[in-house]
């Protein structure tokens, strides 16, 4: 991705996802609307569009959370005493697929059949 996306912190004031960096104005609004496709069309409710901009109003301090979180792991894996093992490696990986996707990367790929547990 080439352009850099609006710098938070957000808020969110009902439908509106705000930038508290850019005297508050919306950088998304999360209404109700109805979704048609292929499968028929679907409404999006008041609390799921309420829920939706709380969701990504969250966006910035989760991805800064998620990056820290992989620089934990590298550190931790770059340790020959700290053993990571499958459900750490698991979580790993998802995180920098999810750093990925915000970034506008190519995604990474989680072969969850190896350790699928649940």
């Amino acid at each position: 991705m080439s352009a850099k996306p609006t710098d938070g912190p957000f808020g969110a004031d009902g439908f509106n996802v705000y930038s508290d960096s850019k005297m508050g104005v919306t950088v998304a609004y999360c209404g109700q609307s109805t979704v048609v496709g292929v499968a028929g069309s679907y409404r999006i409710s008041e609390d799921e569009a309420r829920a939706n901009a709380v969701l990504f109003a969250a966006a910035a301090e989760l991805l800064d959370a998620a990056r820290m979180a992989a620089r934990n792991f590298e550190r931790c894996a770059a340790s020959p005493e700290n053993f990571m093992g499958d459900d750490d490696h698991e979580t790993w990986f998802a995180l920098n697929a999810a750093i990925a996707k915000a970034e506008g990367r190519a995604s990474i790929e989680i072969d969850r059949s190896v350790n699928d547990h649940r």
